[in-house]
């Protein structure tokens, strides 16, 4: 009886999967095949989500051709890259969605190809280092004075020289305050005819040279908050 008749909205979203909808790969519960998951839009006009857009899982699809895929590894990854080193570098905010990586091995493996390249992405980007004062100390037991200079080689506009005095007949030593970072660092004696030779050290499982009685150069000695020293020795000859 039309009287009796009640027509009822439906108010279930219905999900449309239109062409050229977003898509990703990704691991049901971890497990293999991969399913694609499509951006489908609610096209229902009676529903509370109507023109919303939801991620739907569409099943084993082609366009998944690896066993597993990566979860999403969205996030801050610090810049390693800077002249201080990693502890210097601003934490900059990378994308890297679900399913961005693929491998045959493991979802470990593609998590670990989306952090590397994120971290990358990072590393590549300008103007996210901080350049950190530090005090390089000196010390001496030379006789006479030392010119210092430092060149750095992340700046060319970074030249900074000082002086070493005299060692002799009281132990030298001080500090200077620098930005951190890596330096050419050369030392040169302001008396080139004395009859000693001077020991040079600086950072660097290499950086030491004996018995040098003319200037001498340590290329890309790095100077930061764990190592900040450069030291003057003398024997005659």
């Amino acid at each position: 009886d039309p009287a009796n008749a009640i027509c009822v909205a439906d108010s279930r979203p219905i999900w449309d999967w239109t062409d050229g909808a977003a898509t990703y790969c990704t691991n049901i519960n971890g497990q293999t095949p991969a399913h694609i998951m499509v951006l489908a839009t609610d096209v229902n006009p009676n529903s509370s989500s109507y023109g919303q857009t939801s991620w739907q899982d569409g099943g084993v699809s082609d366009a998944c051709p690896f066993s597993s895929y990566s979860t999403d590894q969205s996030g801050y990854y610090n810049k390693q890259t800077c002249p201080a080193g990693p502890g210097y570098g601003d934490a900059v905010y990378i994308q890297v969605g679900p399913g961005s990586f693929g491998s045959n091995v493991s979802i470990a493996d593609a998590n670990n190809q989306a952090r590397q390249w994120a971290q990358e992405q990072a590393n590549n980007t300008d103007g996210y280092c901080q350049t950190p004062m530090i005090g390089l100390e000196y010390n001496s037991v030379a006789p006479d004075w030392i010119r210092i200079e430092l060149q750095s080689t992340t700046d060319n506009n970074g030249y900074y020289y000082f002086e070493i005095p005299s060692g002799y007949p009281n132990y030298a030593s001080g500090s200077w305050s620098i930005p951190a970072g890596t330096y050419d660092v050369t030392f040169t004696p302001y008396n080139l005819y004395s009859w000693y030779y001077h020991d040079y050290v600086t950072c660097g499982d290499e950086n030491y040279k004996w018995n040098m009685y003319e200037p001498w150069t340590f290329h890309n000695v790095l100077f930061n908050e764990d190592c900040h020293y450069v030291s003057v020795g003398t024997n005659y000859y």
